[in-house]
């Protein structure tokens, strides 16, 4: 899923794309205007010893592209002056 910020100034936007790294989020890219980010977490370290065991490393490659291909994304974008 992606969801769209748009904020006014490029301060805004620094100061909003600062907060989302700080929450775990990843710049996948960025330009003058808008910054591209991901949710970097690989999931729950629970889930990920439990598949260890249970599927001697398979379950936690196919959990960790599940959680790769459904993570969050946001787009911070810069209104037009």
């Amino acid at each position: 899923m992606t969801r769209t910020l748009t904020v006014a100034d490029r301060h805004e936007r620094e100061r909003e794309v600062d907060r989302l790294v700080a929450e775990g989020y990843r710049v996948l890219r960025g330009s003058d205007t808008e910054t591209r980010l991901r949710d970097a977490s690989g999931g729950s370290w629970a889930w990920h010893l439990i598949f260890l065991f249970m599927t001697l490393g398979i379950g936690n490659i196919l959990y960790a592209i599940r959680n790769y291909v459904r993570a969050d994304r946001v787009v911070v974008r810069q209104e037009s002056a």
